[in-house]
């Protein structure tokens, strides 16, 4: 519990919905290292988050961070770096910007 909430508090939103991605379709697709390593390059060249540096300023001050972007609309444009699959003919395909879930109502 302690390294979940270590995370929850001290690693982006962004970085941490990248990262998962990046787990479950390298072990999906049987992806190399080799691979892993270009699309973390895509993810990084020419892609400014606002994050990257909060995380350093705030480290540098010894202070929490406050991240800002949002996994649902602040992706890179390399993403989503997949083809997506349907298995039902009229399921909707990826979407680039989805909604975020209204969790109002749960």
């Amino acid at each position: 519990m302690e390294i979940a909430k270590h995370m929850a508090t001290n690693v982006a939103p962004m970085s941490m919905m990248l990262n998962k991605h990046m787990i479950q379709r390298g072990f999906a697709e049987d992806m190399s290292p080799e691979m892993a390593h270009l699309i973390e390059s895509k993810f990084m060249a020419g892609w400014r988050n606002p994050d990257n540096a909060e995380g350093v300023q705030s480290f540098l001050e010894k202070r929490a961070p406050d991240f800002t972007s949002d996994p649902w609309r602040d992706t890179p444009p390399s993403f989503p770096w997949w083809n997506e699959r349907s298995v039902v003919p009229s399921q909707p395909r990826y979407d680039r910007s989805p909604r975020r879930p209204d969790l109002s109502k749960l």
